[in-house]
C-alpha cells in the first residue's frame, strides 16, 4: 500500500530496502525502484490524510514499532490489537491510523525492522571470523545466531509464521539466507580448489541444518540440552563437515 510503502521509507533509505528486497526474492514496487534511480514522484496519497513531515513522522513510528515489538514479548499477535499498540506508544489510534491501515501492516514493518538488526550483527560477526579456522570461527557463529535469534525468535519464528503477508511472501526464509552468505563467504575463502556445485551442496546443507536446529531448539526447549552443551554439539557437527569438506 502507499501508507507502508511510505513507513518503509522512513525507516530505510530507499538504497536499503531496494537491496532488502533483492536479497530476498520480495516483491519490488516499482515506485521504489524509480526511488532509489533518483526518479520517483511520491505515490499518490489520494483518499488518504497527509503524513507528517518525515522528521516528527519517524518519531512516531518508531514509537509505535518499538511498543509492538515489547508487546510481542509478553502476547501473540492475535491478542495484540492497534489500541494496545498506540496507548503502550504514546500516541493516538488516529496518528497510528496515519501510518498503518492495520495491525498486520506494522506487524511487516516490525519484521523488516527486525531481519535489519539481525542480519547487521549477523554480517558483522560473520566478517570477524572469516580468516579463522573452523574450530574457532564456527562456535563463536553460532553462538552469536543462536544468542540473536534467541532474542528476536517471536518476531522471526513466530509473527512471521501468523502473518498471513509475511508467511505468503515465504520470509521464513531470512534466517537461511543469512546463514547461506556466511557460509558461502567463510568456505570462499578457505577453499579455492572447488566447484561450483560442490560449494552450493555445502551452502545448502549449511543453512538447512543450522537453521532447522536452531529453531527446534528455541521452540521446542529441551530442558535436558542446556545453552552450552548445544552450542558445543551444533559447533561440532558444522566443524566436522567443514573440515571433511575442505580436505576434499
Amino acid at each position: 500500500s502507499c501508507i507502508l510503502l511510505e513507513v518503509v521509507l522512513l525507516i530505510f533509505t530507499p538504497q536499503q530496502y531496494y537491496k532488502l528486497l533483492l536479497t530476498y526474492n520480495l516483491p519490488i514496487d516499482t515506485r521504489m525502484k524509480d526511488n532509489v534511480n533518483g526518479k520517483a514522484t511520491p505515490p499518490s496519497m489520494k483518499g488518504r490524510r497527509r503524513l507528517p513531515s518525515r522528521k516528527s513522522g519517524k518519531n512516531s513510528v518508531d514509537c509505535i514499532l518499538q511498543a509492538t515489538e515489547e508487546i510481542l514479548v509478553v502476547q501473540d499477535n492475535v491478542e495484540t490489537t492497534t489500541n494496545k499498540i498506540a496507548e503502550r506508544a504514546g500516541v493516538n489510534i488516529g496518528t497510528l491510523y496515519q501510518f498503518f491501515e492495520n495491525k498486520e501492516a506494522i506487524f511487516v514493518a516490525v519484521y523488516y525492522r527486525t531481519t535489519s538488526k539481525v542480519g547487521r550483527i549477523l554480517r558483522e560477526a560473520n566478517v570477524k571470523q572469516l580468516n579463522e579456522p573452523a574450530e574457532v570461527a564456527l562456535p563463536a557463529l553460532v553462538e552469536t545466531a543462536l544468542q540473536v535469534f534467541e532474542e528476536t525468535s517471536h518476531i522471526l519464528f513466530l509473527l512471521a509464521e501468523n502473518t498471513p503477508e509475511l508467511r505468503a511472501q515465504k520470509n521464513g526464509t531470512f534466517l537461511a539466507n543469512q546463514i547461506y552468505e556466511g557460509s558461502r563467504s567463510y568456505i570462499e575463502r578457505h577453499a579455492t580448489t572447488l566447484s561450483n556445485d560442490d560449494t552450493e551442496i555445502a551452502y545448502y546443507f549449511m543453512q538447512t541444518t543450522v537453521v532447522a536446529v536452531i529453531r527446534s531448539y528455541l521452540l521446542d526447549r529441551p530442558v535436558q540440552i542446556e545453552r552450552e552443551r548445544f552450542i558445543k554439539e551444533l559447533s561440532r557437527m558444522l566443524i566436522n563437515y567443514v573440515n571433511d569438506f575442505l580436505d576434499r
